[in-house]
């Protein structure tokens, strides 16, 4: 059922792939900084509204999740 639901989801829209490639060398950078305490990162756009077509200047919500791992963190590193 799980690996039904992770297929079927949408990929997120162009124009907001396209502002993500932006700062995409900005996050590598953070998670090479975090690397040994962050595990993952992950992205949840407009959970609550489904998005068909998008225009450039459309405005998103966005969720972002840090995994981190607090063993390492209280490790003193």
């Amino acid at each position: 059922m799980w690996l039904a639901a992770r297929y079927r989801r949408a990929s997120f829209p162009d124009p907001f792939r396209e502002r993500l490639k932006k700062v995409s060398k900005k996050i590598e950078v953070i998670l090479q900084r975090g690397k040994g305490y962050i595990v993952g990162l992950y992205f949840n756009l407009d959970s609550n509204r489904e998005i068909i077509r998008t225009a450039p200047e459309d405005v998103y919500r966005l969720d972002i999740f840090v995994i981190y791992n607090s063993d390492a963190s209280s490790k003193g590193r």
